[in-house]
């Protein structure tokens, strides 16, 4: 099981903060509200929660949870948002951030069909949809394990930590999220 802090590493890792300040100031929305930075960290920090158990990438799980929902255009019904946020990873990240095509590939599928495709038996994409998934308890959905791709996800231990997540406030689980939005936010003002 994975702290909090070897979390935030994680995410310090593979999310340039150059890039995330960039898909932040294009994002549509209030980056404060559903489908914005409280919600990416989370994901990210299911995903990496998962990823030891699972086989997934943690790299994969860190980008995923930044592209997955950046190009949502409304916070209710939008079921392109995810092919927008993979071609906008393609178009404007991929080479930048020195993603291969079998790790975009892997991460473009996998934000094209998190809304709509159930499962996966890969593990990463699969991982990557369980960590999405496991974040529906912040507007009070108790996610169907029938639902979840991987066995890891419905266990008891990973329920109680989405739990844990997805109730926290912002910066009282993982401190790196209200990090990141301070310096995007001194960094704007300036």
């Amino acid at each position: 099981m994975r702290t909090d802090e070897e979390i935030a590493e994680l995410i310090r890792l593979y999310l340039p903060k150059q890039a995330l300040f960039e898909i932040i100031d294009q994002f549509q929305l209030d980056i404060m509200q559903e489908h914005g930075l409280p919600h990416w960290i989370r994901v990210a920090a299911n995903g990496l929660y998962l990823a030891p158990e699972t086989g997934a990438s943690d790299k994969l799980a860190v980008l995923f949870a930044i592209f997955h929902d950046c190009r949502r255009l409304n916070d209710y019904e939008d079921p392109k948002h995810g092919a927008r946020g993979a071609a906008y990873f393609q178009e404007s990240f991929q080479q930048r951030l020195g993603i291969g095509p079998r790790e975009a590939g892997i991460l473009c599928r996998a934000c094209a069909g998190h809304t709509h495709e159930l499962h996966s038996a890969d593990p990463d994409i699969g991982t990557l949809w369980d960590a999405d998934r496991l974040d529906l308890y912040r507007v009070g959905v108790h996610p169907d394990p029938e639902y979840f791709s991987t066995e890891y996800a419905k266990s008891e231990e990973v329920v109680k930590w989405a739990n844990r997540s997805a109730f926290s406030s912002f910066n009282q689980l993982l401190p790196i999220g209200q990090e990141l939005l301070s310096e995007y936010e001194s960094i704007s003002i300036s």
